[in-house]
């Protein structure tokens, strides 16, 4: 007789993984790290824990099918590492499953695949909702970058978890027709979570001062719809998607005129105050992209604010004259330089 060393779960091994199953187990235990040295990290992971629990409950109760989800998860953060024995098919020890059970199995999954994927959905969406909750109880996106990827990419996990069930669920029937395209799938989301983690070490959180201009989001944000906006589409706001954005009403720039611990307050065309909370803050927006408006305006309220000084009224009047005449280019580049502390 002859076996395969693997786990309980059928997680992370040679035989389902392949070379994938050494880029999970690198990942996850990269994850663990990130997750216990993140501010909220745990509890994310304790809801994600619990909401696992739920989805394997209620799939058994709703659809008949036993998919252990609670077991892939356990195995692929580490935490159930059991050797067990998948005898090889054609030795004379090994179990027999027939054609007839894997065909049966397979038919069970693909009956059942809506009623799956509804259940996984609904419980997710929910999980999401108190990961979220958490990430606003430890200061947001802006403060807290780290922990925006790890919701994010436990969006992922709960995909991955459930593919690797339905997996195992059909390496014990015996089937081999089904399982190459989960598997297929299963690895895109893998790869997919590890990306999530690239910029995890590099990120930083955004310090924000009064005058800064910034996105922020509106009554009719798009979550998604923010989240496939590339670096790229992000720096121009008079144009292409961000504009499209802010034409719809999902999203405005403004600059910052009060800052509260975590309250921004910003001023409206009529200059009434209104609120924010640093959750609403998207990202700050480079001095070259500020609205024609808000750079007109800024430079009224700077005018204003020396007139009182005659000296200092002049050398904005001289470097005006300076700037005004194109002799100057090369001279201005350097000055520019030299402002910006370049």
């Amino acid at each position: 007789m002859k076996y395969l060393k693997t786990y309980e779960s059928y997680s992370i091994n040679e035989g389902i993984f392949g070379a994938i199953g050494k880029i999970f187990g690198n990942i996850f235990k990269k994850v663990k790290e990130n997750i216990n040295k993140t501010e909220g990290g745990k509890e994310v992971e304790a809801i994600y824990q619990k909401y696992i629990n739920m989805i394997t409950d209620q799939l058994s109760k709703q659809t008949g099918v036993e998919l252990n989800i609670t077991a892939a998860n356990a195995s692929i953060n580490g935490k159930q590492l059991v050797e067990s024995k998948i005898y090889e098919a054609e030795t004379d020890n090994a179990p027999e499953f027939s054609e007839e059970d894997a065909k049966l199995s397979v038919e069970t999954l693909k009956k059942k695949k809506d009623l799956i994927d509804q259940i996984v959905n609904k419980l997710k969406i929910s999980a999401i909702k108190e990961m979220n909750d958490i990430l606003t109880k430890y200061g947001g996106p802006i403060k807290n970058p780290h922990l925006e990827i790890i919701i994010n990419a436990k969006k992922n996990q709960f995909e991955l978890d459930v593919l690797n069930a339905k997996i195992a669920y059909l390496e014990k029937a015996g089937d081999t027709t089904l399982i190459p395209l989960i598997t297929k799938e299963r690895d895109e989301v893998a790869k997919k979570i590890e990306q999530d983690y690239k910029e995890f070490d590099n990120i930083k959180p955004i310090e924000y001062t009064i005058g800064d201009n910034v996105v922020y989001k509106r009554k009719d944000f798009d979550e998604e719809r923010w989240k496939e906006l590339t670096p790229e589409d992000k720096k121009s706001i008079d144009s292409g998607k961000m504009k499209v954005m802010i034409d719809k009403g999902m999203i405005d720039v403004k600059p910052i005129n009060k800052i509260d611990k975590d309250i921004f307050t910003f001023l409206d065309k009529e200059d009434n105050p209104f609120e924010k909370n640093v959750s609403d803050i998207l990202m700050k927006v480079e001095d070259g992209n500020k609205k024609p408006e808000d750079k007109q305006k800024e430079l009224s309220n700077t005018l204003g604010e020396i007139k009182q000084d005659p000296i200092k009224v002049n050398k904005i009047l001289t470097y005006a004259n300076f700037v005004k005449d194109d002799a100057n280019k090369d001279k201005i580049e350097e000055i520019d330089k030299i402002i910006k502390g370049e």
